[in-house]
């Protein structure tokens, strides 16, 4: 347990509440607690999107660096190990209906005194991304169709490793949005990888006009592609000097964007 709910937030959808700070949660955390809805006990999801100190030691003191907060606290008289509080926002996910295979709303919120607990691993890897599992306990590894694309921040590396289902992605529009140099274009090679697995065996077209995608050649022959019933994906890479457009299969437009317009008239 981690900490009990202290009464509702702002927003209808939020609650709050305190922890020492030991405790370590950060916002964007996943926390859990039981309420019953319809007669059952369903673990409800929510996400912590604030935190704020509502008790710790005076400015006054700690406005010397040559104080230690340890000398503070042991001329106010209390105890070094406990001396801050936070407040914490969570908002409310809700709990993962297995009928329907997705979240639903509990339509309340947790009553004051509610403990609340850090959300299991392995439940977020089957709830939170849209995979259409029919339990909270479902293996996600052994889904066909799904990429692993990383794992969540705020837990150990590989504690909670996120897949998404390669059909909700590939069937219509994506697009990878995010400041220069942050990533996109490895996240991309990552979907790359994970949709010519045995489990996927995706056809793709890629267009590389930056180079950024040549190491993609690597999969072929790599044994983690590789599948028992002999399944190796072909990668086939084609740079600029391989590339070979007949000039009879150009259209008028064709031949104005290649030629310098400027000094180059062309009739019909």
């Amino acid at each position: 347990m981690i900490g009990t709910v202290a009464g509702p937030g702002e927003d209808p959808n939020e609650f709050v509440f305190v922890t020492p700070s030991d405790r370590s949660i950060k916002t964007g955390e996943f926390i859990t607690y039981t309420v019953p809805v319809d007669g059952e006990n369903r673990s409800v999801f929510a996400r912590v999107t604030n935190r704020e100190l509502i008790r710790g030691l005076p400015d006054g003191f700690l406005a010397d660096p040559d104080v230690g907060p340890e000398t503070v606290a042991a001329t106010l008289g209390i105890p070094s190990d406990d001396t801050e509080l936070y407040r914490l926002t969570a908002t409310v996910i809700g709990y993962y209906d297995t009928n329907m295979t997705t979240f639903a709303n509990p339509r309340q919120l947790p009553d004051p005194g509610t403990p609340l607990s850090i959300a299991p691993d392995h439940q977020l890897e089957t709830v939170l991304p849209n995979l259409g599992c029919e339990t909270v306990e479902t293996d996600v590894t052994e889904l066909p169709g799904v990429a692993h694309i990383g794992w969540l921040l705020n837990r150990e590396k590989q504690a909670t490793n996120i897949h998404v289902p390669i059909e909700e992605f590939a069937s219509t529009h994506l697009a990878i949005l995010a400041s220069t140099g942050s990533g996109k274009s490895y996240t991309a090679s990552v979907l790359i990888e994970e949709m010519m697995r045995p489990s996927a065996r995706a056809s793709l077209l890629v267009f590389d006009p930056h180079g950024e995608y040549g190491t993609l050649s690597d999969i072929q022959g790599a044994e983690q592609f590789q599948g028992a019933d002999g399944y190796d994906p072909e990668v086939v890479f084609f740079n600029p000097e391989r590339l070979r457009v007949r000039i009879s299969e150009l259209q008028i437009g064709d031949v104005m964007a290649i030629l310098d317009r400027s000094s180059v008239e062309v009739s019909t």
